[in-house]
């Protein structure tokens, strides 16, 4: 690596006089060579250059140690691209403008200090145009650098991940299901059965995603275009819109808290911070959760309070009402959110697996997914299965469709249909005439449905179950079941007697002279008409 004389080397007494100043250093020389040889001795001085890294802007400590990662050089033309060029201009104007006081980009800004050179170094294939920091400067801040890269935690033991939890994309599903659900005007309360992941969660996302306004109304074009959409850049366009997500506080999905109020809160830069964290963790190690915590509140215990508001907010146990208010309450409030970040959302947005022991199910340790470098370098993932393409369907229009399948074809299926539960094989779906007129109010026609589902039968669709079906559409409902309670007498007088008193609207049928059915409200009323004609009635179990 070239050292400092190299970098001066070739640059003017105006130049040399620029970077004097800027560290500090007072020079009296003649010309560019005796200029060049004091300033580079005193330079070579590890005090001022820590001083000087440590006062650095944001931007440009990010440029400066974006080399230090890459052992002290970059492409020329990268590092200009990712950090900005340097003002071309002459000796005369440079000295008029002084771009040293205003830079204009972090590589200017470096550049008058001479933290970072350039020059046209050799490799194995070619020379090529190189920025690099001058060898003494890289010597004395690359330890530093590596010290600041602290390790976030320590990693985890076989024993904390004997039970895996692998991180999946189940969320689509349970987004389609939530969908479903509101097209057909069902209680959220259903989703409890169908939903892995919380509804509140699932239902932030989707307004998110313009799939529903904020008064719950569905907008179909933009619903019909995210199912339709790959399962890949559905998901990438759900992470995406996550991380960027301005208004969404996941500390309101917490059941451990009661928060009153509005918190001064950036709910991006928050979600952001842990994401960097995580990303600092070793690929494919699992990483204790505790540590992980531990380590967050060493680096930064105010990720979520840049003031230090730890007074301001007012946030209560939800089991006791107590206050939590003051700095020693970090570990119930911002440990618990980092436990619940990774536990919840994270997990649920496939880039973490979790971890626990045999015996305990209290999540202990997590590790980066194998999709979550692709999904936060904002690629689509590799390795996400093929949706399933078996669909059963009975001649009773029992249907049961596979937990990964088709989101349009379940969602279109499930206007159609009562919704029986969730099992290991499935959805399961039952036609009925209560459904089928669901479906009728919505404009939807059996035709529809029939097309719907043959186009994922490899078979013709059950004849006698679309028999019925059609017969449905043109007939409406031919055949009901009622619940009655049946009324023996041994003489048929009886019942001819009280079809001519006032009980006779609680008669539903005679079924034979001895025996009638009888609504089950109108039982009472009826042993008392009995009793008048002389009959003592009793109730046989059944």
């Amino acid at each position: 690596m070239l050292n400092i004389v190299s970098s001066l080397n070739g640059q003017d007494l105006g130049f040399l006089k620029i970077v004097a100043n800027t560290w500090g250093i007072e020079i009296k020389a003649p010309d560019a060579y005796t200029a060049r040889t004091q300033l580079a001795f005193e330079m070579d001085n590890p005090e001022i250059i820590k001083e000087i890294y440590e006062v650095f802007p944001e931007n440009v400590r990010q440029a400066f140690d974006t080399l230090l990662d890459n052992e002290g050089k970059i492409p020329w033309a990268k590092f200009a691209r990712d950090f900005g060029e340097i003002q071309v201009m002459g000796s005369a104007r440079r000295d008029r403008e002084r771009p040293d006081l205003n830079p204009k980009t972090p590589t200017e800004y470096l550049w008058y200090r001479a933290f970072v050179g350039r020059a046209f170094l050799s490799t194995e294939t070619e020379s090529q145009e190189y920025a690099y920091i001058p060898e003494e400067i890289f010597s004395y801040l690359e330890p530093v650098h590596i010290q600041k890269k602290q390790i976030p935690g320590r990693s985890a033991t076989s024993k904390e991940t004997q039970t895996i939890f692998t991180a999946s994309d189940r969320i689509l599903d349970d987004i389609c299901t939530l969908l479903a659900a509101i097209r057909n005007s069902f209680s959220i309360e259903i989703l409890q059965e169908y939903c892995d992941i919380p509804a509140d969660f699932l239902n932030k996302l989707i307004i998110d995603l313009k799939l529903i306004s904020q008064k719950g109304i569905l907008d179909p074009d933009q619903v019909r275009l995210f199912l339709e959409t790959s399962r890949e850049k559905s998901f990438l366009m759900l992470i995406n819109h996550w991380i960027e997500n301005k208004k969404l506080n996941e500390m309101e999905l917490m059941s451990d808290f009661i928060i009153e109020g509005v918190l001064d809160r950036n709910h991006h830069k928050v979600r952001q911070f842990l994401l960097d964290q995580i990303s600092l963790i070793p690929a494919g190690h699992w990483w204790n959760l505790e540590s992980f915590i531990s380590y967050v509140y060493q680096i930064n215990p105010d990720f979520q309070r840049p003031a230090g508001n730890y007074d301001t907010w007012y946030i209560k146990k939800a089991k006791t009402g107590e206050y939590l208010r003051g700095f020693e309450h970090w570990d119930a409030i911002d440990g618990t959110f980092i436990r619940f970040m990774l536990t919840g959302p994270l997990y649920w947005l496939g880039l973490v697996d979790l971890a626990c022991s045999e015996n305990d199910n209290k999540i202990q340790a997590f590790k980066c997914s194998n999709w979550c470098s692709d999904l936060l370098s904002n690629k689509t993932p590799e390795g996400i299965k093929p949706e399933d393409v078996k669909f059963l369907i009975d001649s009773y229009g029992k249907i049961v469709i596979p937990l990964r399948f088709s989101r349009t074809i379940r969602y279109q299926i499930s206007r159609f249909c009562d919704w029986n539960g969730k099992s290991k094989d499935g959805y399961v779906f039952q036609i009925s005439p209560v459904s089928l007129q669901r479906a009728k109010d919505q404009g939807l026609k059996i035709n529809h449905f029939l097309k719907i589902v043959q186009s994922v039968l490899p078979h013709p669709f059950p004849p006698k179950l679309k028999n019925a079906l059609e017969k449905w559409e043109n007939l409406g409902t031919q055949a009901h079941f009622t619940q009655a309670i049946l009324l023996h007498v041994a003489n048929p007088e009886a019942i001819n007697h009280l079809q001519t008193t006032s009980v006779k609207k609680f008669i539903q049928a005679v079924l034979n002279p001895n025996t009638v059915a009888v609504v089950p409200n109108g039982i009472e009323q009826v042993r008392k008409a009995l009793i008048e004609i002389g009959y003592l009635s009793e109730e046989i179990p059944s």
